[in-house]
């Protein structure tokens, strides 16, 4: 399919448009033919080209406001990511502090159960001496 190149410079009141179709075959040393046209400032072709040239310069603000909007949202990802990162490492601390009070728990009804014995034999000797008194 051949390519299609348009120049405009202008000149006056006159506007040459220079066509280049690239394709297979080469027919001068820029690698195409070239057909000169001149039209006048209120050709219709011409104020078609500028009606695509004004819709391509919207299209580039388009374009920029969206690359603003998508560096926005990237710096709300990487703040997010940011906060992220610190209550990963608060919670770990958390888990860290419960996992110690938790061996401390474990160590105190260890030591409650160790001593359940010692305690079921004082009840048993105090109420002994309580039936050998007559209190």
């Amino acid at each position: 399919m051949p390519e299609l190149a348009i120049h405009n410079t202008a000149r006056g009141g006159c506007y040459p448009v220079f066509l280049v179709f690239r394709g297979p075959a080469r027919f001068d040393g820029a690698g195409g033919r070239r057909y000169s046209l001149c039209m006048g400032s209120d050709d219709p072709t011409l104020e078609v080209l500028r009606s695509i040239r004004n819709e391509l310069q919207g299209l580039r603000g388009d374009v920029t406001q969206v690359h603003g909007e998508i560096q926005l949202t990237n710096d709300r990802l990487e703040r997010l990511e940011q906060r992220q990162t610190q209550s990963e490492v608060h919670l770990a601390t958390e888990i860290v502090e419960v996992a110690r009070a938790l061996g401390a728990v474990k160590e105190l009804l260890q030591t409650s159960l160790d001593v359940r014995p010692k305690v079921e034999d004082h009840e048993r000797r105090i109420a002994a001496i309580e039936a050998r008194v007559g209190t």
